[in-house]
């Protein structure tokens, strides 16, 4: 009996000495991060993160963030939410030797629709799409020579990256080059725009909301000008044992990252958001000039139960272009066009 309990503990103190050495060695491993990344953080929508997310206290925000270093947002972004919801172009989804797919997204198959306007209805709120486009009191340019816009990134270091590498403080290659596009093509065609590049997921993703949100309101009490808000993100799609996905189209002969808007409402457990319906307003709006300029440019509307720092005023925005397997060229180049897009909608209102 004696001889088992010892042959019992020695095997147990070379396990505990095993996952030590492994716990220590797999993040040096190049490439472990991301997959775990893709693996459990786009998997589907975790409607914890989402109320948690839209809680005042948002120190509670992100519960996958806090086991995993995840990069887990506010849509289910993954392979299972785009073919389900957004209808491919091509059925032949053949990945290149990075395990990529390359595709359209079809936003025209989506749940809900209202003259070309389409929305991904995740939680089938009753939505009267026609009173919405109608709300008469929304954000709107006031005086031109003041800031009207302010670009944030709450997740800052997403990056692009077909290799797999989907984080980087390196703001000359993650999203915050996307957010400086738009940033460049607003104030040339007369929209006076601020582009904050704080990191706010950096060195902890844990908080990010949290912090963006301190960032967001300290600009709105300096320049009480500000009625537009844009949150400049980038999707994750697949990943795992499936395909990752970059949704792309070409416009004018060149690959552009598809755009997802990404907003919700006051419902259930999310509280404290009575302007919703203006922000939706502000999405559709966007969204469907994008369109009318540039054919399949964007994905359906991502609507549902949350609300991200979108209550701050009645013309805030969650915006992913492309997804991490899409390049970073291809994300700026839809970044310029979705400007453009979007200045014609304010300077004609």
């Amino acid at each position: 009996m004696k001889d088992f309990f010892k042959k019992a503990l020695k095997y147990t103190l070379t396990g505990i000495v095993l996952l030590i050495c492994i716990s220590q060695v797999a993040p040096k491993i190049p490439g472990a991060a991301t997959a775990v990344f893709d693996i459990s953080a786009h998997a589907a929508m975790n409607k914890a993160e989402i109320t948690d997310a839209d809680k005042k206290d948002n120190s509670a925000l992100h519960t996958e963030e806090r086991s995993n270093e995840t990069d887990f947002k506010d849509n289910e972004t993954s392979s299972q939410q785009s073919d389900s919801s957004e209808s491919a172009a091509s059925s032949e989804l053949i990945p290149d030797d990075n395990g990529v797919v390359t595709k359209q997204l079809n936003a025209s198959s989506a749940n809900t629709s209202f003259d070309d306007i389409y929305i991904n209805n995740k939680i089938n709120y009753p939505l009267d799409i026609n009173e919405i486009l109608s709300l008469s009191d929304g954000a709107a340019i006031n005086d031109p020579t003041k800031p009207q816009i302010l670009i944030v990134h709450t997740h800052t270091t997403e990056s692009y990256s077909p290799l797999g590498e989907a984080r980087t403080t390196d703001t000359d290659k993650n999203v915050v080059r996307v957010g400086r596009e738009m940033c460049d093509v607003l104030n040339s065609m007369g929209i006076n725009t601020l582009h904050d590049e704080t990191l706010h997921d950096s060195p902890s993703y844990t908080g990010s909301y949290s912090r963006a949100a301190k960032t967001i309101q300290s600009y709105l009490e300096k320049y009480p000008s500000i009625g537009f808000v844009i949150d400049v993100h980038r999707d994750s799609i697949g990943g795992g044992n499936s395909p990752r996905v970059k949704p792309t189209v070409e416009i004018d002969g060149k690959p552009a990252a598809q755009i997802m808007f990404v907003t919700g409402c006051e419902t259930g457990e999310v509280t404290d958001y009575p302007n919703w319906k203006y922000n939706l307003q502000t999405a559709l709006k966007f969204q469907r000039r994008i369109e009318q300029d540039h054919n399949g440019l964007t994905r359906s509307v991502y609507f549902t139960d949350c609300r991200y720092n979108m209550n701050l005023t009645k013309g805030s925005v969650l915006m992913e272009f492309g997804s991490d397997a899409n390049t970073l060229d291809e994300a700026v180049y839809s970044a310029h066009l979705a400007a453009e897009s979007i200045a014609r909608v304010l300077l004609s209102s």
